[in-house]
């Protein structure tokens, strides 16, 4: 992938953009453990990622939409609170914000685009958009 279109709707307006590729080859040996890396990704994303049908694009998935959303922001968050727990059937997905990093970051809500890149070897890319509630500033 070397470009795309993202067209979107929204009735919130636009707050932040954010984008991280990684390689799933790096998260294949944590799939082996229990609960990899507890301090970013929760046991409901360990969960999805380890019964979907490509774990460790799963994970990956998960972590670049946590990197992207942190560039999205601009502040550090604890990732537990951005979870990915399904992928999209049409590669734009909601990510489950919790309400501390959604009151902290002055976000109402978060999309994600997730693609992989065409070229060997593959990495997920997760493109990240932020939207502001309804008259918050």
């Amino acid at each position: 992938m070397t470009s795309f279109q993202w067209n979107f709707d929204s009735a919130q307006p636009f707050c932040g953009a954010g984008i991280d590729a990684e390689s799933p080859s790096r998260f294949v040996s944590a799939l082996c453990e229990d609960h990899p890396f507890p301090f970013i990704f929760t046991k409901d994303e360990i969960s999805f990622a380890k019964g979907s049908a490509e774990p460790a694009f799963s994970l990956c998935a998960a972590f670049c939409c946590k990197e992207a959303l942190f560039k999205a922001t601009g502040i550090p968050y604890n990732f537990t609170e951005c979870e990915l727990i399904e992928l999209p059937k049409h590669k734009s997905v909601s990510l489950r914000l919790g309400k501390e990093l959604r009151e902290e970051a002055g976000i109402s809500s978060a999309i994600a685009h997730i693609s992989r890149t065409e070229t060997e070897p593959s990495e997920v890319v997760a493109v990240v958009l932020t939207f502001r509630a309804d008259g918050d500033k």
